[in-house]
């Protein structure tokens, strides 16, 4: 079914897209299969070289609710989301990453639960992890109950979730545009999808469908598994210790490709902003502070592991006559 297109759709779909041309064609096909009409569809193409770009320009030459944007500058993928949705002009905004789809109701079902409670700030569903080919493996066992009225206690429950389990489904729910806008561009830190998730809770509730909606593709060419390595560079300790978050911090911001970094710091550093800088009652402010605190006291080796890494990065550094804090780790043998 084709919808007119308004002005101002009321939503849209923003996808983020980078060498995207196995599934990138599923993923518009799902946005433009919504049933509810009044929206569109902008696809972001972070400098892409494979065939996503013609795969896009077809959708956009065949359908007026495509819109099609082509960047020259290849940007980490924290800046790739945050420009996605700076070409939105609609009241609410969905993110779709290129290799998920959802099911035809969830705009309208999700928008449904967003008019009815005004203090919400997004609302997504139960999610199921599909196959590279479409096929549904398994229902996400592990969802946040993030509903609750306590900013600082939403804010906790991201917090302290555990990352491996916590897929974080819940950014690609349908959000308030004015919230996300509050909440600022997704951080080019590790983990900036979680420092954003956590500033989008600290405004207001984030409610969930009851029902499978969103399907998140698991397959090899993901960026959780894509390229992992055993090192970090010029590090042989981290073969033995781990090297910590992945994607690693050049995903997020390609210009920390090299330096050394301290991804674990990185992530509470952002979290502490994200609880000060919120307008929040001194007693919520004091409660997402105690989760920081708590998660890096759970935490603490991982700490440990940033500061050993990058003494053994700047030693190799100094060996060779070159200045720590200019990088130049992606040179060493």
């Amino acid at each position: 079914m084709r919808f007119p297109v308004a002005a101002v759709p009321e939503v849209c779909i923003g996808i983020p897209v980078y060498n995207g041309e196995k599934y990138v064609r599923a993923t518009i096909e799902s946005a433009l299969a919504q049933d509810f009409g009044d929206l569109e569809v902008v696809i972001s193409d972070n400098a892409s070289t494979d065939g996503t770009a013609e795969i896009c320009r077809e959708f956009a030459d065949r359908d007026e609710r495509v819109r099609y944007v082509h960047h020259d500058e290849h940007v980490g993928v924290a800046d790739s989301f945050s420009r996605t949705f700076s070409l939105s002009r609609s009241p609410y905004f969905k993110w779709a990453a290129a290799d998920d789809v959802s099911h035809p109701a969830f705009v309208r079902k999700a928008l449904a639960v967003l008019e009815e409670h005004p203090g919400a700030v997004c609302c997504y569903s139960e999610a199921a992890v599909v196959d590279g080919d479409g096929n549904r493996v398994r229902d996400d066992d592990f969802m946040l109950d993030l509903s609750v009225p306590s900013p600082g206690l939403r804010f906790a429950r991201v917090v302290l979730a555990p990352i491996k389990r916590h897929a974080g489904h819940e950014q690609y729910g349908l959000l308030r545009s004015d919230a996300v806008r509050r909440a600022g561009a997704m951080s080019n830190h590790v983990y900036g999808d979680r420092v954003l998730l956590v500033r989008l809770a600290l405004q207001g509730p984030m409610l969930r469908i009851p029902e499978v909606l969103f399907f998140n593709r698991d397959h090899d060419g993901r960026s959780q598994r894509n390229g992992a390595r055993p090192t970090r560079p010029g590090s042989e300790i981290s073969r033995y210790i781990g090297v910590g978050p992945w994607p690693p911090s050049e995903f997020w911001n390609p210009a920390r490709k090299g330096r050394i970094v301290f991804p674990d710091f990185d992530l509470a550093g952002q979290y502490v902003k994200a609880a000060v800088e919120a307008d929040l009652p001194a007693a919520e402010r004091a409660r997402a502070l105690a989760s920081v605190a708590a998660m890096v006291g759970v935490r603490a080796p991982k700490y440990g592991r940033d500061v050993v890494i990058a003494a053994e990065q700047a030693g190799r550094l100094l060996a060779r006559g070159r200045l720590p804090w200019h990088g130049g780790l992606d040179q060493l043998g």
